[in-house]
């Protein structure tokens, strides 16, 4: 349990660190490809604020 709360912080000290050089970026549908890969949305689901941050080396 406590490895993941180190994890959680790892991740937010990240974005964090990502914010101070730039503005954060999100793909667009068609990157997504939705069309093709949809997305489920869960009604019931609790509503949290979420930030991600994944570094891709392309």
């Amino acid at each position: 349990m406590l490895s993941a709360y180190r994890d959680m912080q790892s991740q937010a000290r990240s974005i964090l660190e990502a914010e101070k050089h730039g503005p954060l970026q999100s793909l667009t549908d068609r990157e997504m490809d939705v069309r093709e890969q949809p997305m489920a949305i869960y009604p019931h689901a609790p509503r949290r604020r979420v930030r991600e941050a994944v570094r891709v080396d392309a």
